[in-house]
C-alpha cells in the first residue's frame, strides 16, 4: 500500500463545504474507505505528518475523519493508540530530559479523545507540527503533558479563525453567484469595476 497522501485511494482530495465541516459518516463507510485498523493506522502514520499537513485548509475542510468518527468505526482503543503516536513521536522530537511515562501518554491521549473528539486526525497531525515548530511557544525539553493540552486550546483558536474565514469566503461567493443569476454579465462586470474603483480611490 502506498503512503502517499497525493496517490493513497483512502484520502483522495475531496473538499467539503464549511456548512457540513462534520460530515456524519457511517463506520461501515469508515471501513469500506480506509479498510481495516491496521491499514486506517498506516494510512495515518506519524511519518506522513508533514505530507498531510502542508495544505492547512484541507486538513479543516477535507474528507479526514474526526476522533469521533475513528472511535466509532473502529474502537476507542484504536483512537487512543493513534494519539500516543503522535505523542511519543512529540515526546521523542522534543528530546525531552525527562520522558513522558506511559501513564501520562495513555491518560493525555484519552483527555483529547474526550475533550476534543470533534477534531479531524489531519486537524490532531497539524497541531502537532505547529508545536514541533514552536509556534506555541520554545519549551527547551520540559514538554509535558499539561503544556501539550494547554496549547491545543491555542490551536483551537486558530481553527475557530480558519473557519471563520473560510465561512466569509464561501458567503461571499454566494453573493456572487446570485448576483450573477439575478443580473447579466456585462451589469455585474461594471457593478465590480465600479467596487474595484471606490476601493482603490478609498485607499488612496
Amino acid at each position: 500500500m502506498q503512503n502517499s497522501y497525493k496517490t493513497s485511494e483512502a484520502a483522495r482530495d475531496n473538499h467539503i463545504s464549511i456548512s457540513s465541516q462534520v460530515v456524519e459518516v457511517k463506520p461501515s463507510e469508515l471501513v469500506a474507505r480506509y479498510g481495516d485498523k491496521n491499514r486506517f493506522l498506516q494510512t495515518f502514520h506519524i511519518n506522513n505528518q508533514i505530507t498531510y499537513t502542508n495544505d492547512e485548509q484541507r486538513c479543516h475542510f477535507g474528507t479526514a475523519p474526526t476522533l469521533v468518527q475513528v472511535s466509532k468505526a473502529y474502537g476507542s482503543q484504536t483512537t487512543e493508540e493513534w494519539l500516543i503516536y503522535q505523542i511519543v513521536d512529540l515526546s521523542e522530537f522534543c528530546k525531552l530530559k525527562s520522558k513522558l511515562t506511559s501513564t501520562q501518554v495513555k491518560q493525555t491521549a484519552q483527555l483529547i479523545m474526550n475533550a476534543y473528539g470533534y477534531l479531524k486526525v489531519t486537524e490532531i497531525m497539524l497541531y502537532f507540527r505547529r508545536f514541533k515548530f514552536g509556534q506555541y511557544g520554545r519549551f527547551y525539553g520540559s514538554v509535558d503533558a499539561m503544556i501539550i493540552l494547554d496549547c491545543i486550546k491555542k490551536f483551537c483558536n486558530e481553527r475557530s479563525e480558519a473557519i471563520h474565514r473560510q465561512r466569509k469566503v464561501e458567503e461571499e461567493q454566494a453573493r456572487e453567484q446570485q448576483m450573477r443569476g439575478c443580473i447579466s454579465w456585462e451589469e455585474y462586470q461594471r457593478k465590480e469595476k465600479e467596487r474595484e474603483d471606490a476601493t482603490e480611490k478609498d485607499s488612496q
